[in-house]
């Protein structure tokens, strides 16, 4: 029985990471004893498998501090991950009093998933600029090297017509050496 894990198991995946652990869920609604009690679970769960998954973090013990609910959420948040993308069969969490487990509304989450949706459009807007501010790079840098390769075939052509000019001034007969 654990209410912040089963909060994490029936929300994770569901919802944002950053509504998951916002001041008014994770953060917000549990103190620094119960989220340091569910790290130690998922971390003692974790270290009892024979197959570590790669890049599981560290179990971290944090002194009291002003952020310190923030890192243990972090910690949690990214170990539940690890083991989620993992596809590590978690043990079932539940809750006994379904009143200390917090609730998400719809709401909420249409903003996360409004906001979500703007950060990623952002930073497809950023790569596809920045796709394009290389590419004109490339034809500026293409039509500089043609500029100067015409500038060269205009200069062969001009040494060949007064070179022309040159051989038809000579007279007929005459030696040229």
């Amino acid at each position: 029985m654990n209410e912040v894990l089963c909060y994490l198991q029936n929300n994770y995946g569901n919802h944002p990471k950053n509504a998951i652990r916002r001041p008014t869920t994770l953060i917000g609604f549990y103190d620094d004893d119960k989220i340091a009690s569910a790290k130690l679970t998922l971390f003692k769960f974790a270290d009892s498998l024979s197959g570590k998954p790669d890049g599981m973090p560290r179990l971290i013990r944090r002194v009291a501090n002003d952020s310190k609910r923030k890192q243990e959420c972090d910690n949690l948040l990214n170990l539940f991950s690890c083991l989620d993308e993992a596809k590590v069969s978690q043990p079932t969490f539940a809750a006994v009093n379904l009143k200390r487990v917090p609730t998400v509304n719809p709401g909420e989450m249409d903003v996360f998933a409004i906001g979500t949706n703007i950060s990623n459009m952002s930073l497809q807007i950023e790569s596809l600029s920045s796709s394009q501010m290389e590419a004109v790079t490339k034809v500026k840098d293409d039509i500089s090297t043609l500029h100067g390769k015409v500038e060269s075939m205009v200069s062969i052509k001009n040494d060949a017509c007064s070179l022309r000019a040159e051989v038809r001034a000579v007279p007929p007969g005459s030696e040229c050496c």
